[in-house]
């Protein structure tokens, strides 16, 4: 009798792959932390001071800024609806609150606010210019005062959070093909530059003493870069430059020493009518050469792919938003990358950014960062979310004839019973189908916790089915799933 009790696999390549702990796709549910499918919390709407958040548009929020704060949120919006002045908001018994002054004429970049030295730190767009602005905001001094640090004479559409470096404690800035620098005190406009203006930086993390710098071309036919600079300006070259392959390299970080970097194969502005197969490349470097890990396909009707530079690393694993179509359908999540228990690279959707409200392909979020486990998401729309209550639907949908033994995986099949295990108790909806039909439902129950239900015909009485490929679907309201297992009799070989 095939068990499935390991999930940590993540989505696989190919829905008939061998594989014990893949699967077709998941939708709300932790597959790596624990033994069993764990539903995730859910999001419920933030709340601003009147004119209320479509005005204020918060795109970011951190905590604790310093000493003084005893578990303060503070949040990056705009002034007025207009978009330009950027301003600091302050949660206060559940609401956040605007603080006085604003950042005059210069519009805020979503996702680039950052705790630096018990201060606030994020960038602007120089209105009617292109240059990025460094601004501070002190939430010690009396009057809460707005202050430019220093203008970067570069810009571009992709603009990094800005990157604390643990070797030298100095705030690391990119724009466009320039790195500047803040020590908290001296501010250096240009750093670093990199010669080659067809090369747009979109994101910064650390190698050993370096700094890692990711950089896209703008357009086909020329590769990602990852160049290593030791953070030394009196040098004119950088120390490395990596090749990371065809695409547009959107994310770098550093998980477990090994430089994680998340390519698209067609994205908007990059020649996308030329690419018949989107596509989505993780590549690592640990020394040598970058290594492809995993490439995942759109499939379907072509829609393309969404990949945005806007990345959160919680613990060791890398979480960034994508849309593309997985198993024909449109997947518009929170995805994480990161290692299973047996040391093996994982990808999968990780959960839904609106609930149940489902987001278009190209239709991306403006920012989302953790603070402890919970999740913050600014919505195009300027809907902030917070964690709250369970999501309402969970899904896990399993890989074709899952753990079957081999010489029964091309033989016609019937059904014969099935069972699954809960933990924590609730409600669940268990489901069958062969080949491309309609799910079918086994079970729509409440489980017990810590308690297993099987069932021998689908819901209505109706004996189960029989095909050649098999596949189970799962949707929970809040319940843990610790495994499931079906039995089933071979009718003939398939011809």
């Amino acid at each position: 009798m095939p068990t499935i009790n390991n999930f940590s696999g993540g989505i696989a390549t190919d829905i008939r792959e061998l594989s014990t702990n893949k699967f077709a796709l998941v939708k709300n549910f932790d597959i790596y932390s624990q033994d069993r499918l764990i539903p995730y919390k859910g999001l419920a709407e933030e709340v601003a001071q009147s004119p209320g958040m479509t005005s204020f548009r918060i795109s970011d929020v951190v905590y604790n800024v310093n000493s003084s704060d005893t578990g303060a949120e503070w949040g990056l919006g705009v002034n007025d609806e207009s978009g330009i002045k950027g301003k600091i908001f302050k949660k206060v018994d559940g609401t956040f609150m605007y603080m006085t002054g604003n950042t005059g004429t210069s519009i805020p970049i979503p996702g680039t606010l950052i705790n630096y030295n018990q201060k606030l730190y994020f960038l602007c767009k120089s209105n009617g210019a292109n240059a990025t602005e460094l601004w501070e905001f002190d939430t010690t001094a009396e009057a809460l005062t707005y202050t430019k640090i220093g203008t970067v004479s570069d810009y571009n559409a992709i603009i990094p959070r800005p990157f604390v470096h643990p070797t030298d404690s100095i705030l690391y800035i990119a724009a466009g093909h320039t790195i500047a620098k803040y020590d908290g005190s001296n501010f250096m406009a240009s750093a670093k530059a990199i010669s080659d203006a067809s090369l747009v930086v979109t994101s910064l993390t650390q190698y050993d003493l370096y700094l890692a710098i990711s950089c896209a071309p703008n357009s086909l036919g020329r590769n990602s870069l990852v160049l290593l600079w030791g953070r030394d300006t009196s040098l004119s070259l950088f120390q490395a430059s990596i090749d990371f392959g065809e695409g547009a390299l959107m994310m770098l970080e550093n998980i477990g020493g090994t430089l994680i970097g998340i390519s698209g194969v067609e994205l908007t502005g990059l020649g996308s009518s030329y690419v018949e197969n989107p596509r989505v490349i993780i590549r690592g470097y640990s020394g040598g050469s970058a290594q492809e890990i995993k490439s995942l396909y759109a499939t379907g009707e072509y829609t393309g792919i969404s990949l945005s530079h806007i990345k959160a690393r919680l613990g060791d694993k890398l979480y960034f938003v994508m849309g593309l179509k997985v198993q024909n359908v449109s997947v518009v999540q929170l995805w994480i990358l990161g290692k299973d228990k047996n040391g093996s690279w994982f990808m999968s959707p990780d959960r839904s950014l609106r609930n149940d409200t489902a987001i278009q392909i190209g239709s991306m979020v403006r920012n989302f960062n953790f603070i402890g486990d919970h999740l913050f998401v600014a919505h195009n729309d300027y809907t902030l979310m917070s964690t709250s209550t369970t999501y309402p639907n969970s899904t896990y949908d399993s890989l074709i004839n899952p753990n079957m033994a081999i010489e029964d995986r091309g033989k016609r099949k019937k059904l014969k019973a099935v069972s699954v295990t809960s933990m924590t108790g609730g409600a669940i909806i268990f489901k069958y189908r062969f080949g491309l039909e309609a799910w079918a439902t086994i079970l729509s129950e409440a489980l017990a916790a810590n308690s297993t239900m099987e069932a021998t015909a689908e819901v209505t009485g109706q004996p189960f089915g029989e095909g050649v490929d098999l596949q189970f679907e799962i949707v929970s309201s809040g319940t843990d799933i610790v495994e499931f297992k079906y039995d089933y009799e071979v009718i003939k070989t398939q011809i």
